[in-house]
């Protein structure tokens, strides 16, 4: 398996009106008002979870899934905001024993010791999807983003291969967004699991080759708008199109 062929992937809780956080996040309160709500389905249930243990206890659905996910991931990708809101893990990381990469412009002053090194990139996106992809090569696994602004980058750096959104039923109105400002992405579900308090989506990302604003992303849309509008035309009898 070379490093080009490892997959990236993303992964969030998030509300029906989008939102991954709310109001106010902060180390004291990382999720924000109401943000806990979001992972009430993290202890709704009576299954422990393998990496984590106490208190994380999910349904028995979405225990399976979740660890399930835990065991594909070779390393993470973490943004600035989502290291400083969580205190950094404690040094352990979001999942012990895989390796962290954390986009940032800083490195910071001060670094919990832990059993596995932190590793700062500031030099963007693209390098830090570099790194991890090879460190992910060594056990043959995926690299997991993490965090909204990190999603953010990877998508509009057409990077991302896939995301999972584990989509609670509750509306934040206001908080922190994972699909800020983020325009031409297509998706293709390739997984849906309905589960107590959550449904559990994952989307494979359909035109992924380059950003936006780039000249084969507008020739992807304008190819894509071209055929929708032959098959509608198709699909209308001849004269029927101005009425």
């Amino acid at each position: 398996m070379t490093e080009s062929s490892i997959t990236v992937g993303g992964a969030m809780s998030m509300s029906l009106d989008g939102f991954i956080a709310g109001v106010d996040d902060s180390p004291k309160a990382p999720l924000g008002k109401g943000g806990e709500r979001l992972f009430e389905w993290y202890f709704n249930g009576d299954t422990p979870s393998r990496h984590y243990g106490p208190p994380f206890r999910l349904s028995a659905v979405s225990a399976e899934l979740f660890d399930a996910r835990a065991d594909r991931c070779g390393a993470v990708i973490s943004g600035r905001r989502t290291y400083d809101v969580s205190n950094a893990w404690g040094g352990k990381g979001p999942l012990e024993g895989v390796p962290l990469f954390v986009l940032t412009h800083r490195v910071p002053r001060r670094v919990p010791r832990g059993d596995i090194p932190y590793t700062f990139v500031t030099n963007g996106i693209e390098r830090a999807v570099e790194q991890a992809r090879a460190a992910a090569a060594r056990s043959k696994k995926i690299v997991m983003v993490m965090g909204g602004k990190a999603i953010q980058h990877c998508l509009r750096a057409g990077l991302m291969d896939e995301i999972e959104i584990d989509l609670v039923p509750v509306l934040l109105g206001r908080g922190v967004p994972l699909f800020h400002e983020l325009g031409g992405v297509r998706f293709e579900r390739t997984l849906i699991v309905d589960a107590p308090g959550v449904t559990h989506l994952r989307y494979h990302i359909l035109n992924k080759g380059g950003r936006r604003g780039s000249p084969r992303a507008k020739k992807q849309r304008k190819e894509s708008a071209d055929r929708a509008t032959d098959r509608l035309r198709r699909s209308v009898p001849n004269g029927e199109e101005s009425k």
